[in-house]
């Protein structure tokens, strides 16, 4: 998913002593940045959760300019279910559902660039009786 990537081209005239500089205009090619350190992710399906049950969390990524948000989550043995639903406006849902009890690890990057201080971090999943 890619949310509000632009590019654009300026046209810009350089002008020395009330001339115009050789070869202008010229062209000028405008891409906006990321920033993953201003993305925020919330909801409490960040820290721990029962195998076979989905948790929900929630990531704003309004104030970090374009990019692409990713999510990855890895058990011991087997590769848990990921979802990003995009609200249109910046902001996503994260569903997990793992497949199996233990420790996984969650990366969570935007352009790229992992999105401190939750990427990467350690979620604990366990059975219903162990939790």
């Amino acid at each position: 998913m890619v949310y509000g990537t632009k590019r654009c081209f300026w046209r810009s005239c350089v002008v020395l002593t009330c001339r115009q500089v050789k070869g202008c205009p010229l062209k000028v090619m405008v891409t906006a940045v990321s920033d993953a350190s201003r993305v925020i992710c919330s909801g409490d399906g960040l820290r721990v959760g029962t195998v076979g049950k989905e948790i929900r969390s929630f990531i704003n990524t309004r104030q970090a300019g374009p990019g692409e948000l990713t999510a990855h989550c890895v058990g011991p043995h087997k590769v848990a279910y990921c979802e990003l639903y995009d609200h249109g406006d910046g902001t996503f849902t994260l569903n997990v559902k793992p497949q199996e009890a233990g420790r996984h690890a969650l990366t969570v990057k935007y352009g790229g660039q992992y999105c401190p201080p939750l990427s990467p971090s350690s979620l604990l999943f366990g059975n219903t009786s162990l939790l």
